[in-house]
């Protein structure tokens, strides 16, 4: 594990998504990875930001929004811990 402020959880995902597709729909923000986890059909996603503001303007602007018909959940890292 690491520690990382800068990072960002999206959840909801369901193993059918691939990492090109995520990638699309968080193209406008300023990211520098994505790492994909899942476990029994549903997943998150990791998002890495190169500062706490990038991260947040994602949080902020992507929470709740429709993703391949699911509203995903995207908030900060819990204590930053990835």
């Amino acid at each position: 594990m690491t520690r990382s402020r800068n990072a960002g959880i999206i959840s909801v995902l369901n193993h059918l998504i691939l990492q090109v597709a995520l990638e699309d729909f968080i193209h406008e923000y300023n990211y520098v990875a994505v790492h994909m986890k899942f476990r029994g059909g549903k997943g998150m996603a990791y998002v890495y930001f190169s500062s706490f503001e990038e991260a947040e303007d994602m949080v902020h602007e992507l929470n709740s929004e429709m993703f391949y018909g699911r509203s995903v959940d995207v908030k900060h890292c819990d204590d930053g811990i990835v």
